[in-house]
């Protein structure tokens, strides 16, 4: 149940949204109009006791600073800070629900110049309503499907 509530609120946070990548280089001017779509995610635990996160389907529309998610969690966008030209973006997000609180922050950078590639890391927070709790670092890649 945790991994479900994490991976909702990964939507928010890297869905706009570093960590290497094998092929040419990355751009150094983007849009942020560029990550638009649905992407395959995928997750490597890089850290805490949340476990893994299997990869999913997601669809990256343009979240603001303040915007909340329809469906699941609500969560809510507390800051995005873009820089490098607008090909990397910090945000920072909260969600709840009945049974979970979480907050989370992801650093990502565009890979290539049409916006297909996407890689960072995402760290998280999670208290469910029975008091345990865990906290994990991911390494992101999305690839735009």
């Amino acid at each position: 149940m945790l991994k479900s509530f994490i991976a909702a609120g990964l939507l928010l946070v890297v869905g706009c949204s570093g960590a290497e990548n094998s092929g040419p280089p990355a751009p150094t001017a983007c849009e942020r109009t560029d990550r638009t779509g649905t992407y395959r995610q995928y997750y490597t635990t890089q850290g805490g006791n949340c476990g893994d996160l299997d990869s999913d389907i997601v669809s990256y529309d343009a979240p603001t600073p303040g915007a909340s998610t329809g469906a699941g969690p609500k969560c809510t966008i507390e800051s995005e800070r873009w820089s490098e030209n607008d090909c990397k973006v910090e945000r920072t997000i909260s969600c709840t629900s009945p049974d979970f609180v979480s907050t989370g922050t992801a650093v990502s950078r565009q890979q290539t110049q049409d916006g297909s590639s996407v890689t960072g890391t995402f760290s998280v927070s999670v208290r469910a309503s029975d008091g345990s709790s865990c906290r994990g670092t991911y390494g992101i890649t999305a690839v735009r499907q």
